[in-house]
């Protein structure tokens, strides 16, 4: 069979299935049996696999079929300027958590903050958010805190494989029962990607919820339980003039806004939208001033 034959089929089986992006798929998971880049998928497409090669194909279109995420089956997802290991003990990197990045690496740049940051990212999953800050602020010294051991596990290995692990400290537990005390120090900058989906809600993907760890996506009092406590533990480990920057749902916006003013006592609150114009994404900080 030649690449293009196997390229098509694949492509057509998808669509039938009604993935988002068929295409995309196919491309992404017979590359990665060929060790092709995509483009190389079109500049040979008449590429001759032989049996082993099609069969593993065969095992990858299987496996997608039944819904298991691209990124669980190849084992890895790009994402902002690196490549990450994952595996279904962590929720696979999403575009708009991009957003958090660029908008605290701005926020690092317009304060003068990169020499000798403190850095913590809490609900560290596979370490793609502060692994990806200690990859742009050289200096950064960077606190990856989550509650499984074995998706710190994963962070350690990205860590490694994008040679920074000597800037990063890795802490397991649960955020909401960590004392400040255990710490010694105040972190100028605490990113966070909380569970924020209400555990009563089905407004999502059920194949999400099958295949990615519930643990990280579901909250209690209609998703806003972590949002709320993590964001007070923040306001508590922050210096007086430093920022927390917290993923939240397309609809928790407004409530958190306030929450965050008039119950935490952040001095400067903001909202930014997401690439569909959504509520993505809350900066808070200590002090007036927030170049955000």
């Amino acid at each position: 069979m030649i690449l293009k034959d196997i390229l098509e089929k694949t492509t057509h089986f998808f669509k039938g299935k009604d993935f988002e992006s068929p295409r995309l798929d196919a491309e992404l998971l017979i590359a990665d049996v060929l060790n092709f880049s995509r483009i190389e998928l079109y500049t040979n497409h008449l590429y001759p696999l032989d049996s082993d090669q099609v069969q593993k194909c065969r095992d990858h279109v299987v496996r997608r079929g039944k819904g298991e995420p691209v990124a669980y089956i190849l084992g890895y997802k790009d994402f902002y300027r690196s490549r990450f290991f994952v595996t279904p003990n962590v929720l696979i990197p999403r575009p708009e958590t991009e957003i958090l990045v660029e908008s605290a690496v701005e926020w690092i740049k317009k304060t003068g903050k990169g020499s000798d940051i403190i850095i913590a990212d809490f609900g560290a999953g596979s370490g793609c958010v502060g692994l990806s800050l200690a990859k742009e602020i050289p200096n950064a010294k960077v606190y990856l805190f989550d509650i499984s051991s074995s998706a710190l596990d994963l962070a350690r290995k990205n860590s490694v494989q994008l040679n920074i692990e000597d800037r990063i400290n890795f802490v397991q537990g649960d955020i909401n029962q960590i004392d400040k005390s255990e710490l010694g120090f105040e972190f100028d900058l605490i990113v966070a990607n909380p569970p924020y989906i209400d555990k009563g809600s089905f407004d999502f993907d059920p194949l999400v919820k099958e295949y990615e760890p519930n643990e990280a996506l579901f909250s209690d009092e209609k998703g806003l339980f972590d949002e709320k406590n993590w964001a007070a533990k923040a306001f508590d480990w922050l210096t007086p003039d430093g920022a927390y920057f917290t993923e939240i749902g397309f609809d928790q916006g407004d409530f958190l806004k306030e929450h965050f003013e008039q119950e935490l006592q952040f001095q400067k609150v903001k909202i930014l939208k997401d690439y569909s114009n959504f509520d993505r994404l809350i900066v808070a900080s200590k002090s007036s001033s927030l170049d955000a």
